[in-house]
C-alpha cells in the first residue's frame, strides 16, 4: 500500500531499482531517498492540515468571543474619548511647563 501511494506521490526519479532496494534492504522499488521525500511531504502536509484547523478553530472562538463581548454606546464612547483627549492635553502642559522651567534654570545656572 505505501509503495503504491509512493509511486502515485513521488517522481520517478526518486524511486530506486529492484536490485538497489535488495541491496539495501530498502522498501521494495522506492529508494531509500525517495522515501525520505515521501515521509518529508507528508509531514509537511500533517502540519499544514493541523494548522489549518488550528487557525479555523481559534476564529471561530474569536467570533464567539466577539458576540459576549458588551459593546459601548455611541454616547459612551464620546464621552471617555474627550476625557482621553482633555488628559493627555493636560498631561502635555504640565510635562512641557516642567521642561521649560528645568531648561530656564539649567540655563540660569550654567551661563
Amino acid at each position: 500500500m505505501t509503495e503504491t501511494l509512493m509511486c502515485l506521490i513521488l517522481p520517478c526519479w526518486w524511486l530506486g531499482s529492484d536490485a538497489e532496494a535488495d541491496r539495501n534492504n530498502s522498501y521494495g522499488r522506492v529508494s531509500s531517498t525517495g522515501f525520505l521525500c515521501y515521509n518529508l511531504i507528508m509531514d509537511i502536509k500533517k502540519s499544514l492540515t493541523v494548522r489549518d484547523n488550528f487557525l479555523v478553530a481559534y476564529l471561530r472562538q474569536v467570533k464567539e468571543e466577539l458576540i459576549k463581548v458588551s459593546w459601548p454606546t455611541r454616547h459612551e464612547v464620546t464621552r471617555l474619548s474627550w476625557i482621553v483627549i482633555l488628559t493627555s492635553l493636560l498631561v502635555g502642559l504640565v510635562v512641557g511647563g516642567f521642561d521649560y522651567i528645568f531648561t530656564k534654570l539649567m540655563g540660569f545656572l550654567i551661563g
